[in-house]
């Protein structure tokens, strides 16, 4: 029988265009910049974790699509609807990944693109405490939003992503993980103070790069 070690996870990581990502972080062109060091640093963290099979990353920005195949990630084209917008085009995003690499019945996690401070380790201990329920999810360092989502079956994952996505999900059944030793997987980036706790916690190289560009302008 399949032990919970055993279970290897294909995580899904959708990134919005850059010029459209981290409004609220800065009003200026580094945000962009930051946008993209943060996806990186994130996919850096998923390819170093023993317990993923595979990453897919769903973008339409081309720069992102570039670094992540050079990682070797699988890169899904996001559906072009201007009709869906904001958190529900990121949840279609989620959806169509599962679909469009056949996952559907293989255990499967969903990721925020912001979570520059993940390590590998982090992840893997999250995904062994999510192997144990059919769908789980791991609320950010404030508590009310989701920074993974898992299901033992990619089909089942349900994202609903969002304002308040830990209680939309802890309603919709999924088990709510309180994991007090993964301190990087919780800290997704939207607010300067936010940006202020990573640099504390520590960060990856393509984020880290970027932050002392800028101190050294100061």
């Amino acid at each position: 029988m399949t032990t919970h070690e055993a279970i290897r996870w294909h995580v899904v990581v959708p990134v919005k265009a850059r010029s459209a990502s981290k409004t609220r972080l800065s009003p200026d062109a580094r945000r962009a910049q930051l946008a993209l060091a943060f996806a990186l640093d994130t996919f850096h963290a998923v390819l170093g974790c023993a317990s993923v099979a595979s990453l897919i990353v769903v973008t339409d920005d081309d720069d992102v699509r570039i670094r992540a195949r050079e990682l070797g990630a699988r890169v899904i084209s996001e559906l072009d609807d201007p009709q869906v917008r904001g958190f529900d085009r990121l949840n279609a995003a989620l959806r169509y990944g599962v679909e469009q690499t056949g996952i559907n019945a293989a255990p499967t996690a969903a990721l925020t693109a912001d979570l520059p401070a993940l390590r590998p380790a982090e992840l893997e201990r999250a995904l062994r405490a999510a192997a144990a329920h059919q769908r789980a999810f791991v609320p950010d360092h404030e508590g009310t939003g989701t920074s993974m989502l898992t299901a033992l079956r990619g089909a089942d994952l349900a994202p609903q992503f969002g304002i308040a996505s830990a209680e939309a999900h802890r309603n919709s059944g999924a088990a709510e993980l309180n994991l007090t030793d993964v301190p990087g997987l919780r800290l997704d980036v939207d607010w300067q103070h936010d940006l202020q706790a990573v640099r504390r916690l520590g960060c990856g190289a393509a984020t880290s790069a970027i932050l002392e560009a800028q101190r050294s302008e100061c």
